[in-house]
């Protein structure tokens, strides 16, 4: 099983951990696989949309997906299909490599099973 180990805690991810405890619920958490990397990439999506200066709406619109989806995404609500992340690649200009590239986060190989 994969796992995702949070690197250095600051006062941002503290901030972003409080932030989506307050708008998730303890089911929308448990229906998620890796939360906190999900809740993160929401988070880091959206400072990409802020320090282009564009709002939800221009960033849906380029990227072809509704509004809501898009705000279901950057709460860490649900995580995007692949064709939505490269969709939001397109529309911010980026590869996805960079797109994921989550530098609070370091996604772990997954063990074997026992």
């Amino acid at each position: 099983m994969a796992f995702v180990q949070l690197g250095k805690v600051t006062k941002r991810h503290k901030c972003i951990i409080y932030y989506a405890l307050q708008i998730l619920t303890p089911q929308e958490v448990a229906g998620l696989k890796n939360p906190a990397a999900i809740i993160a990439f929401g988070a880091h999506l959206r400072q990409l949309r802020v320090m282009r200066n564009m709002t939800q709406e221009a960033l849906a619109n380029e990227a072809g997906i509704s509004r809501p989806m898009l705000q279901v995404i950057e709460y860490g609500k649900n995580s995007p299909t692949l064709d939505v992340l490269v969709s939001l690649g397109i529309a911010l200009r980026l590869p996805i490599p960079e797109l994921l590239n989550i530098p609070e986060f370091t996604q772990l190989p997954a063990e074997p099973p026992a």
